[in-house]
């Protein structure tokens, strides 16, 4: 996970974990544990990338997110 906070904050997420295909989400984790949906992407075999607005405030970390509401990754941020 790269996030680039000043200006306008985007941030790219790219995973490749062992297996899986399908659509996930990517949720950015607000200040007190809120987390805040900022887009979706398809990976193939494991593998997958987005990048885009991450909108305003704070953000203290990042997951991946499958369509069964299963975690697939996390990443914290400083």
């Amino acid at each position: 996970v790269f996030y680039y906070g000043a200006g306008p904050p985007w941030m790219y997420m790219t995973v490749d974990l062992p297996s899986g295909n399908g659509t996930v989400t990517c949720e950015l984790e607000r200040p007190g544990g809120r987390y805040v949906l900022v887009g979706a992407f398809r990976i193939s075999g494991g593998y997958g990338s987005w990048g885009g607005d991450a909108g305003h405030g704070p953000v203290t970390g990042a997951r991946l997110v499958g369509a069964g509401g299963a975690v697939l990754a996390t990443a914290s941020l400083p």
